[in-house]
């Protein structure tokens, strides 16, 4: 079991909070927990992400729980800013209207095209 919050955890979840320009206490309201668990992991008060945490902050971010579970060191397997910035890619789309998908389907398309 880790005994500290892994800092790739600290750093998603940061990313996390400011791409959706949510605070702390609401990301933790929002994610149906007490309203400083996510400071709580943040400064360390916590000194581990409960099961219960990581599946709410997996369906708060629209993430794997397995991706959460690596982030917060309880699996083994690689972590690099490439997987982070593909959850987060996916995470936001998750949150846009189904015609803002498609304009972003769009560009993007257009934007691989052109290399």
């Amino acid at each position: 079991m880790p005994h500290s919050i892994p800092d790739p955890f600290r750093r998603w979840i940061n990313a996390q909070l400011e791409s959706r320009n949510f605070s702390q206490a609401e990301a933790s309201r929002r994610a149906g927990l007490n309203q400083n668990a996510i400071s709580d992991l943040l400064t360390g008060k916590v000194n581990r992400v409960s099961l219960k945490t990581a599946q709410s902050l997996a369906r708060l971010f629209g993430a794997s729980l397995i991706d959460v579970l690596r982030l917060a060191g309880y699996l083994e397997g690689p972590i690099n800013d490439e997987d982070l910035t593909l959850s987060e890619l996916v995470s936001l789309a998750k949150i846009l209207s189904p015609e803002e998908r498609r304009d972003l389907l769009d560009w993007l398309r257009w934007r691989t095209s052109r290399r």
